[in-house]
């Protein structure tokens, strides 16, 4: 934090970019805290324009960082599984095109639907630690209960509909809720959260 320059932000406060001296990652695309030690801080970094992106993990409050391995591209989201054991966590990193899951002994490239690119995504972990995904695209939503081994396409009961962004429930992970827009019922083109 003290080497924290200024925050760039555009008109509509998406897509910040925080501006360190020294900066020993590049610009961070994702972050997420370890839920039991606030100490820990995992962050996808790199270089945006070029695609090159990798993962790092401070275990000092973000005063050094280590690379932990390169990325396909770049990630935009990061999740720790909070049911994972505290000395041996697993990560869930998402690009456009890819999902991963790193556990410390190795990474795995888990299957994603067959979209053009992932628009959105969100993930939430069942008491027994299994991840829920919920994805979007341009033109429809997926779910997954099973480790991304099958997709199911989401279905707002009307084909016109379009899904923009999704999220899970904090403490019901089968639970999604979805922003979307050109929902046609009855001639009426709907928009909103469901």
């Amino acid at each position: 934090p003290s080497d924290l320059k200024e925050i760039r932000m555009n008109s509509d406060h998406a897509d910040e970019e925080l501006v360190a001296e020294p900066n020993p990652l590049g610009t961070i695309t994702a972050m997420a805290v370890d839920p039991s030690d606030s100490r820990i801080i995992y962050a996808t970094a790199g270089n945006k324009k070029k695609g090159a992106s990798g993962l790092f993990v401070s275990r000092d409050a973000a005063a050094n960082w280590m690379k932990q391995e390169d990325l396909p591209e770049v990630a935009d989201r990061l999740w720790v599984n909070p049911h994972s054991p505290k000395n041996a966590r697993t990560l869930f990193l998402v690009g456009a095109h890819f999902l991963i899951e790193k556990t410390p002994t190795e990474s795995k490239k888990l299957p994603i639907p067959n979209v053009k690119a992932l628009a959105d995504i969100s993930v939430g972990f069942t008491p027994e630690g299994h991840p829920i995904f919920y994805v979007v695209d341009d033109e429809s939503a997926f779910v997954s209960d099973d480790e991304a081994s099958t997709w199911r396409k989401i279905d707002l009961g009307s084909a016109s509909g379009k899904i923009r962004a999704i999220a899970t429930s904090l403490h019901h992970p089968e639970i999604a809720y979805a922003s979307f827009r050109e929902l046609d019922q009855d001639g009426i083109k709907w928009m909103g959260v469901a």
